[in-house]
């Protein structure tokens, strides 16, 4: 998965329950979802499957 990421972004890893509520918390309870914050994805990972 390639993803290219701007200037001043986070990409949190892995996207377990800490990794979810750390982008709840930085995305103002999910009302700015500007691609800022964003999950990121280790090749050969389960975990990132249902985010997909």
């Amino acid at each position: 998965m390639a993803t290219s990421f701007f200037k001043g972004s986070i990409g949190i890893l892995p996207p377990g329950a800490l990794g979810v509520s750390f982008f709840y918390h930085l995305t103002g309870e999910l009302r700015n979802l500007d691609s800022l914050v964003s999950f990121l994805e280790r090749q050969g990972s389960t975990s990132a499957a249902p985010l997909r």
